[in-house]
């Protein structure tokens, strides 16, 4: 299963490196580049549509993971194992992200949002 980052109160853990990851630091970088490349804060495209994206689909493909039992590319531990992905529509706060939805052979896979809430994908 892959790596995620450890919350701890207002700290984030690097798995990793196990060192705290400076949020206002990460924030400011990801500011600069936008600035850099001209792209916007809001709306389709801009910095917190693409991060969301990003957020929502990494923690798909690590509920799939944990679903198939095990990592992409590895030895599937049954016949079922990935099957591309589906483009939808997610509602979120910052208005819809379009995501790309792993899915599995046998269609089993249901994400529930790591078990607290179930996914709003249409």
């Amino acid at each position: 299963m892959a790596d995620t980052t450890e919350v701890m109160g207002n700290a984030m853990i690097d798995p990793v490196t196990g060192e705290i990851i400076d949020q206002k630091d990460l924030a400011e970088r990801l500011l600069a580049q936008t600035k850099e490349q001209a792209v916007s804060m809001v709306g389709p495209g801009g910095l917190l549509n693409q991060l969301s994206k990003s957020v929502l689909e990494t923690a798909l493909n690590a509920e799939l993971t944990e679903h198939l039992g095990h990592d992409h590319g590895g030895t599937p531990m049954t016949a079922n194992m990935r099957n591309g992905t589906r483009v939808k529509a997610m509602l979120t706060g910052i208005g819809p992200v379009q995501i790309e939805v792993p899915r599995d052979r046998d269609g089993s896979f249901d994400p529930t949002g790591g078990g607290r809430a179930r996914w709003v994908i249409r």
